[in-house]
């Protein structure tokens, strides 16, 4: 039985990854959330700038045109340093995946 929730009880996500599949991912499983997806950084910092507000980011640390340790760092600059920002790595393994997690936590990603 669907559960009736107001649409003002939605939260706003933006997710950022290139990866059609953890887009997919992060858009069904959290069906309470109006989302907004960017394919890469550059239209992450971009979506932010425009001044559409999110409650949260979930970024890919692995991405082209701009990686999400770039992206973090430049929306952090702007000024957004409460906006929670949720470190993720899309189809990725080894080695890359956990230097991610701890140039994340330096950036101030605030959760992987």
């Amino acid at each position: 039985m669907p559960i009736d929730v107001d649409a003002t009880m939605r939260w706003k996500q933006l997710v950022v990854s290139p990866t059609p599949l953890c887009v997919k991912t992060h858009t069904h499983t959290h069906t309470l959330a109006r989302t907004q997806v960017a394919s890469n950084g550059v239209e992450a910092v971009a979506a932010i700038r425009s001044g559409r507000q999110f409650d949260v980011v979930l970024m890919d640390m692995m991405m082209p045109v701009m990686n999400g340790v770039d992206s973090t760092r430049e929306i952090r600059a702007m000024g957004h340093t409460r906006l929670p920002i949720l470190a993720m790595v899309c189809g990725l393994g080894g080695g890359k995946a956990s230097l991610s997690v701890i140039t994340a936590r330096a950036i101030g990603a605030h959760d992987i």
